[in-house]
């Protein structure tokens, strides 16, 4: 069956989406949204989009079967709202609000209103991920997982003042999801923090204690640059993703190797592929989400976490 898809967006992020979906067997991207952006024609044109709307409102009212949130991360927990409430199959772009209360009131809509949905946290369907977990598991188990993710200022500066304000949320939440979904449940957090302003110097560490006494160490430096890392220790491996799209394997005897990630990493912005699918394995099943990714009850505990580490709610 051939599912019709509505896009609500069109800025940066709904561009790789729809690349993604011309790619895609048995999905017709029947319908866009944007109210302000004038590049959306255009991407109407490009994608062979036949409808076109300013209001996501009547997107919903077009018959589509299931919609990609995506709008600015400023419209994101209203736009997600007026979906939920409607009862519409639903990818939602992240984060899922700017506190813990808004994820909250979104994952709660959602259950009370039996919604399929998944939430956009792609770097847990990135190949490199899944890469290092099986290495890990190849040797035996898991010890510690550390997530080093600097922050660059002139990103927080070009965005207005609520966003920059809670620039964890709005962007950080990717390391601290891929922080959470390869630690486990949370049992425990000691931070420290120093938070500069909207647009000045932060740094942020914490240690946390996962379930099972598994052992976690993040760090966030906005001041020093470098790309975003994630470490994971095991017995007799060392795992490292720097960037996060790469894998590299180091061995106790001193071997190293790095493992390539798969072509549709590469194609395609990493992981769009693989969420998206699992998005539409959600939308015709109406059923539960699957591992790695993430449903709204999920993403809250992420929320929870990053207010725990930032010290903000």
């Amino acid at each position: 069956m051939t599912l019709k898809l509505g896009l609500i967006g069109a800025g940066k992020i709904a561009v790789k989406y729809l690349e993604v979906l011309a790619a895609v067997p048995d999905v017709e991207i029947a319908a866009i949204a944007n109210r302000s952006n004038p590049v959306i024609h255009d991407l109407a044109s490009r994608f062979a989009i036949p409808k076109v709307f300013n209001d996501s409102r009547a997107l919903l009212d077009s018959g589509v079967d299931a919609v990609i949130v995506a709008p600015s991360v400023i419209a994101n927990f209203e736009v997600s709202q007026v979906c939920l409430e409607q009862g519409m199959p639903c990818l939602l772009e992240k984060p899922p609000g700017l506190t813990v209360a808004e994820a909250e009131a979104l994952a709660n809509l959602a259950a009370k209103k039996s919604v399929p949905h998944l939430v956009a946290l792609n770097r847990r369907y990135y190949s490199s991920v899944r890469q290092a977990r099986e290495a890990i598991a190849e040797k035996g188990r898991l010890i510690a997982v550390a997530v080093e993710a600097p922050e660059k200022l002139e990103h927080t500066r070009a965005h207005p003042p609520a966003i920059a304000a809670r620039w964890m949320v709005a962007n950080g939440i990717h390391c601290l999801d891929l922080f959470r979904h390869l630690g486990g449940e949370v049992e425990q957090v000691h931070a420290v923090s120093h938070v500069g302003g909207p647009s000045a110097p932060s740094s942020f560490a914490a240690l946390v204690r996962f379930a099972g006494g598994l052992a976690g160490q993040f760090t966030s430096h906005w001041a020093a640059p470098g790309p975003w890392t994630v470490t994971l220790y095991g017995e007799g491996r060392r795992v490292t993703l720097k960037p996060i799209e790469k894998c590299n394997v180091l061995d106790a005897d001193g071997t190293e190797r790095a493992l390539e990630p798969d072509p549709i990493d590469v194609k395609f912005k990493p992981g769009l592929y693989r969420q998206l699918e699992a998005f539409l394995a959600v939308v015709r099943s109406r059923g539960a989400v699957a591992a790695p990714g993430a449903d709204l009850a999920e993403a809250v505990k992420t929320m929870r976490l990053i207010a725990q580490i930032g010290g903000t709610e």
